[in-house]
């Protein structure tokens, strides 16, 4: 049965792969500044 399952669904390609990583790169980008950002935020607010 996943044999069959498998047969089915096409093989990911590489570009697939790339873009994937390439959209949880930007993700943690994003997510990393704005954390940053909230940190000088927070002690500016509090200095």
């Amino acid at each position: 049965m996943a044999d069959e399952r498998a047969a089915e669904q096409p093989a990911r390609r590489i570009r697939e792969d790339l873009r994937d990583g390439a959209y949880v790169m930007a993700f943690s980008c994003l997510a990393s500044t704005s954390v940053a950002v909230l940190f000088v935020g927070l002690t500016r607010l509090a200095g």
